[in-house]
Formats: C-alpha cells, sequence, structure tokens
C-alpha cells in the first residue's frame, strides 16, 4: 500500500508555472486598472509569507489602491495606514464591506473567498467589480464560490514579483477614490451615532459596559 504520508497533500504539488498564462493576467488585469475608478485589492494568508507582504505593500501604496485582508493576513499594511480597511466578512469592518461592494475592479492575492468572508449571497459580493484572482490551489479556482473574471493558478511568491516588474499605470483620478473612502471611514466609525437606528447597538453597549467596570 502507498505510504500517505510519505506523499501528504500539498498546495504547491498543484502549481502549474506557465510564464505566458501569467503574463496574459498582469496584461488584462493593468489594462483594467487604467480604467478603472476605484480599484481594491483583497489579501489573503497566502500572500504574506516569505516576505510577499512587502511588495504587496508597495504596489498598494505606489498606487494608492486599498487593501482589505482576511484575518489571518493581519499587518499587510500598517494599522493606521489610509490604505488599510481592515478585514472583511461577518466579522470584519463595515468600511471594508463597503468599498468591496463600491468598487469596481479587484485584485484577489491568495485569499479563499469563503463564506465568512463573502456571506451566503454570492452573486452579490463585489457585484459591480471585475475580479481578477491569483491562487496556488487549483480547487479553490474550480471551484469558487465567487465568479471571476479571470484566474490565475500562480503562488503569491511568484506572481508579486512579475507585477511589480511591470510598468503600472494609475487608475483614473485616483483623489477621487481616496476622497470617497476617507467619507466611508467617517460614516462607518461610530454606527451607534446613526439616528435613525433604534435598537440596541452591540458596539455602544460593550463600550458602555466596559466604563461601568473600569
Amino acid at each position: 500500500l502507498e505510504d500517505l504520508q510519505e506523499s501528504a497533500y500539498s498546495p504547491q504539488n498543484e502549481i502549474q508555472s506557465d510564464f505566458t498564462k501569467r503574463e496574459e493576467f498582469i496584461d488584462s488585469y493593468l489594462e483594467s486598472l487604467s480604467t478603472a475608478r476605484k480599484p481594491l485589492i483583497i489579501v489573503g494568508q497566502g500572500a504574506i509569507k516569505n516576505g510577499d507582504w512587502q511588495l504587496v505593500r508597495e504596489f498598494a501604496t505606489s498606487l494608492k489602491i486599498p487593501v482589505s485582508h482576511s484575518l489571518l493576513a493581519l499587518g499587510v499594511l500598517p494599522g493606521k495606514s489610509p490604505l488599510n480597511l481592515g478585514f472583511h466578512g461577518h466579522t470584519g469592518t463595515r468600511l471594508s464591506g463597503k468599498v468591496i461592494q463600491e468598487s469596481d475592479l479587484i485584485l484577489v492575492i491568495g485569499s479563499r473567498l469563503d463564506v465568512r468572508q463573502t456571506g451566503t449571497k454570492f452573486s452579490e459580493f463585489a457585484s459591480n467589480a471585475r475580479i481578477f484572482r491569483v491562487d496556488l490551489d487549483s480547487a479553490e479556482l474550480n471551484h469558487a464560490r465567487i465568479t471571476s473574471h479571470k484566474n490565475l493558478l500562480c503562488s503569491s511568491e511568484e506572481f508579486l514579483p512579475a507585477l511589480a516588474a511591470r510598468s503600472l499605470p494609475n487608475y483614473m483620478n485616483p483623489s477621487d477614490w481616496i476622497n470617497r473612502l476617507n467619507h466611508l471611514r467617517e460614516t462607518s466609525l461610530e454606527p451607534s451615532e446613526n439616528k435613525e437606528f433604534d435598537g440596541v447597538d452591540p458596539e455602544l453597549l460593550i463600550r458602555k459596559l466596559s466604563q461601568l467596570v473600569t
């Protein structure tokens, strides 16, 4: 019988590095980026290993593209960075959720986009955006819950340097998108201040209880 311990599954075994497909994917993404008005990067744990997070950070900051991340990708951007939306999903930030729904172009790197991140209404997730997705696990791409415009079977360790080596275009009117992000950030920080909300806000409740016991 085959020794299963010696043939343990590894996503790395599924990578079929194809230079042409990778370059075509990057060409298509950069072409879309040049006409985008509200681009976004979604980062998962797969994009922060081996120092890859540094390339994500450099790419995002140089082009002023906001970043949302999974819980396991915390730290990809400094916490106080104006481009850091926090993590998304049912326990994520309201800001991140709003930006995902407004975005018109999303680059997903090393993120599973599982139901805890997208919700159960898959067709409504980022419904305004063209999604470009990079992952090293073919199963994640072949059985994805979210429909992507283009998929690339590739590790972030291989993809990010190839992207960084390109001449990168600016997207349309970055200042407009940054101003919109700032507005969303201001209106998303304190939902308890919403005068139309007449229920018990859990965030405000925890804060008040904390004040009483400290």
